[in-house]
């Protein structure tokens, strides 16, 4: 049986690479989006502590492990299985899933804990998924186009799973049980990634484990890049994971309709991302990142003054334009950056970009603590934008002094 890279036709590392983005968004919708927030709110809620600021302090707990481990996890699966390590970290995430859907509110410590067990693993594997775009395609138009395949395949997993939550909640299943499913089926869904992963390995020369000087200009990446990564990502994180409180908390929409809303932004959002893939091979991938950046700007002003369900929805068709469209450009974007060793650059891209993640849940979860609702939040979303907008033409750079150079003179 041939196990060896070019076994596998390209067709087949294609859709394996955008069906994981199919099954992780599902995840991601209802775990870090969704029903999850809205269960774990109210199990705090009910022990005592405020729910909605809980939630932002432990999504940035979790994160922040996640960013110090990610280079760490990078150069690892550079020197051992990728595959391997992968598998495991998706195996984690579903079991920890499973254990913090057996507590109640007397047991809200154990809820924080298996969270941040689970959300650090989940966000580890898009690390290393992340990581094997380097290993499928070739070329910034390949690149572009196969990572933004899989952002806009992994919308339909987004509407399947809240498909699914309309379907489960109509027969009358509680929110414990649907999560239930929902982690079963990220389970089953992340398979066929697994099996076409595990065959795509390279053989990898043994490196130090420790890292170098030149780490950085080795990898041909540099920290003012990176630096940019970790603002943009900034205002993508804050709406995912607090936009159902938004909608729950500010607006008093039930949760029938907010997961209405998000079905409509899933379904918007795959075609309009591919369309924005073919955009930035037309027109450049930068000047299309910025272009989107704009459209975040004012989608986020339309939501901080939205009073009626109207105004959040021309937000959401708004988002819908540029939320996939700017995340799988700025990964091809970076892709397209690495000289070698992909695990260990992409280790440093989720620092960067997951480091993010910290920032902005910590910062809301401050403003929810401190005002009692989400919508100040937009204020300092609007200005990261708008910081992003200016600094983002610096992603276009080709030849910018190495990491070495900006610690010689210091």
């Amino acid at each position: 049986m041939q196990t060896s890279e070019s076994a596998v036709s390209f067709n087949s590392k294609k859709w394996a690479f955008a069906w994981y983005d199919f099954a992780n968004s599902g995840f991601l919708i209802i775990f870090q989006a969704f029903l999850f927030p809205l269960f774990f709110a109210g199990v705090l809620d009910k022990a005592g502590f405020r729910g909605g600021a809980w939630w932002g302090w432990v999504v940035a707990l979790s994160v922040l492990i996640a960013v110090i481990l990610g280079p760490i996890i990078g150069r690892l699966v550079d020197r051992k299985n990728k595959s391997r390590i992968f598998v495991l970290l998706v195996a984690l995430t579903f079991l920890f899933a499973l254990a913090s859907l057996s507590t109640f509110s007397n047991q809200a410590l154990w809820l924080i804990v298996f969270f941040v067990i689970l959300n650090t693993c989940f966000e580890l594997s898009q690390t290393v998924y992340d990581s094997f775009l380097s290993d499928i395609a070739a070329g910034e138009r390949q690149k572009n186009s196969i990572s933004a395949l899989a952002y806009g395949f992994g919308y339909f997993g987004g509407v399947m799973a809240l498909g699914l939550y309309f379907i489960l909640d109509k027969f009358g299943l509680d929110v414990r049980q649907i999560l239930a499913i929902s982690a079963v089926l990220f389970l089953i869904f992340s398979v066929f990634p697994m099996v076409i992963f595990s065959r795509i390995e390279k053989n990898k020369p043994v490196v130090s484990f420790l890292p170098k000087v030149k780490t950085f200009e080795r990898l041909g990446i540099n920290l003012k890049i990176l630096a940019i990564y970790w603002i943009i990502a900034d205002v993508v994180t804050a709406i995912t994971f607090f936009a159902a409180l938004f909608g729950e908390r500010d607006l008093h929409l039930s949760k029938m309709t907010i997961g209405y809303l998000l079905i409509l932004m899933q379904i918007l959002a795959f075609p309009l991302t591919i369309l924005g893939s073919k955009i930035a091979n037309k027109f450049g991938t930068v000047r299309t990142i910025r272009v989107s950046l704009v459209f975040w700007l004012v989608g986020l002003v339309i939501a901080f003054f939205s009073r009626e369900i109207w105004h959040l929805v021309i937000s959401i068709v708004i988002f819908s334009f540029v939320f996939g469209t700017t995340q799988s450009l700025l990964r091809s974007n970076y892709a397209n950056r690495i000289k070698s060793g992909a695990g260990e650059a992409f280790g440093y891209f989720a620092l960067a970009n997951k480091s993010a993640s910290v920032l902005s849940p910590a910062l809301v979860g401050l403003i929810i603590a401190w005002t009692g609702n989400v919508r100040p939040a937009f204020i300092l979303l609007a200005f990261l934008v708008f910081v992003s907008i200016y600094l983002s033409k610096y992603l276009g750079e080709e030849k910018i002094k190495s990491h070495r150079s900006l610690i010689c003179h210091s």
